[in-house]
């Protein structure tokens, strides 16, 4: 199956402190092959510094999402392994939590 998405992983562009924030594939800083970007709304209950620095830390969150989907994958393979040893006693939750990963992955791929 090839990938939707840019393949990670990806960084953000801070260095000039303006916004909005890149988010740039790793190996450029060329912002004409982002794969997204932040920006900050005029109005933030904090002020526009507090904005600023929302919008940075989205950027970063954003830009986390390849290595999140991989540690995701690697945590579902793992509770699928419990989830065999533990069969049908499943008094620690594995099954929901196995649920879930699996939602959420399902969704990055989508």
């Amino acid at each position: 199956m090839s990938e939707k998405h840019t393949p990670g992983p990806w960084h953000t562009d801070e260095s000039t402190g303006l916004i909005p924030v890149f988010i740039l594939p790793n190996g450029t800083d060329d912002t004409r092959f982002a794969v997204g970007r932040a920006e900050f709304q005029n109005y933030h209950p904090d002020g526009i510094e507090a904005a600023k620095a929302e919008c940075r830390a989205n950027a970063r969150l954003i830009a986390s999402a390849p290595r999140l989907k991989s540690d995701n994958e690697t945590l579902l393979y793992a509770l699928e392994w419990l989830v065999r040893e533990i069969k049908s006693n499943d008094g620690y939750g594995m099954k929901g939590a196995l649920a879930a990963a699996e939602g959420a992955i399902a969704k990055a791929k989508a």
